[in-house]
């Protein structure tokens, strides 16, 4: 438990900001960016050719995070809630700055896309992966929010 003297940073949306990246199993690259592209709430990224933005509005305006868009200053509107990238023609990213917002992408896109990309279970890597997961064996798949690098679990 903090004391008073230490602060958490919470992200716009109210939530402790952890990064976190989500990596999906890409069947259709087509599929999946003929849905961005008809979605309101999904920009391609003007200054980064190949990279998307997930915003909090429009159709996602819904999603369960602790402050609502309108409650957002309207000068931070929208709120970038995910970039997303095509790393290789069958995989894509979703990075994050809270585990809800991961989350409540999963639920989002989840049902949208399916059929053509799914996410894949995480297992985490690098630095702190020990320290992190002291007790849970490296065979157990999840999805794990509290390392610095990730890579997909096998499957």
């Amino acid at each position: 438990m903090p004391d008073s003297n230490q602060t958490i940073v919470v992200t716009y949306t109210g939530e402790p900001q952890q990064p976190v990246r989500l990596y999906w199993k890409v069947k259709n690259r087509a599929a999946v960016l003929a849905v961005f592209r008809a979605l309101e709430c999904v920009d391609e990224d003007a200054d980064w050719s190949g990279r998307w933005v997930w915003l909090y509005s429009d159709e996602a305006s819904g999603i369960e995070l602790t402050k609502r868009p309108d409650e957002v200053p309207v000068e931070r509107r929208p709120i970038a809630l995910s970039q997303i990238a095509f790393p290789a023609k069958d995989k894509m990213v979703m990075r994050f700055f809270s585990p809800e917002r991961a989350i409540a992408a999963a639920k989002f896109f989840g049902p949208v896309v399916s059929g053509n990309s799914w996410p894949r279970l995480m297992r985490p890597r690098g630095s702190n992966s020990s320290a992190c997961h002291q007790g849970v064996s490296d065979e157990q798949p999840y999805l794990w929010r509290c390392c610095d690098s990730w890579e997909p679990a096998a499957s």
